[in-house]
């Protein structure tokens, strides 16, 4: 019933049935949802539905459970509504480079629903949980792994070429 309300198939979709209801957003506890919104800097500029991390920060202590609930429900049927996933698109002059003529004098910048990135932010924990628990990716693995970085990544380097 929700999914047809606030994620109504479009032409472009594939979808032709309801996904099967899986427990993956059963995963989804207070204490994760809180992270990915707290991890956040609340500098950031809204998207196009306005809302800032402020804002679902100040929606947080109002309601703490509707951010956990909203996201279980995105988790569960599949996708997250629509209107979370649009962006603006934004092209800035970057400080410092004179030369207006130049196209690497401006940056391109995607706006997008705080909330859309929260829910996003959540799920990539969720799969890189299961990921690591399952055995899923190999040992030369670095990225989006817990206590891997990217000095991490040049230290086997060097000791690679050391050895060599």
């Amino acid at each position: 019933m929700l999914m047809c309300e606030y994620c109504p198939l479009t032409e472009d979709d594939n979808y032709y049935e309801q996904p099967s209801s899986r427990r993956t957003h059963m995963c989804v506890t207070e204490q994760s949802d809180t992270q990915s919104l707290f991890s956040q800097s609340v500098k950031n500029t809204p998207g196009p539905d306005m809302l800032s991390y402020r804002d679902l920060r100040l929606a947080r202590e109002w309601d703490k459970e509707r951010i956990g609930r909203l996201t279980k429900v995105a988790i569960r049927i599949g996708r997250p509504p629509e209107v979370w996933m649009c962006d603006i698109g934004v092209v800035i002059r970057k400080p410092g480079k004179d030369n207006k003529t130049m196209v690497t004098a401006y940056r391109s910048m995607s706006l997008l629903s705080p909330i859309g990135k929260v829910v996003e932010k959540v799920l990539t924990e969720l799969l890189s949980e299961k990921a690591n628990g399952r055995g899923l990716l190999s040992g030369g693995q670095l990225g989006s792994r817990e206590g891997r970085s990217a000095i991490d990544a040049v230290a086997i380097m060097v000791n690679g070429a050391n050895a060599a």
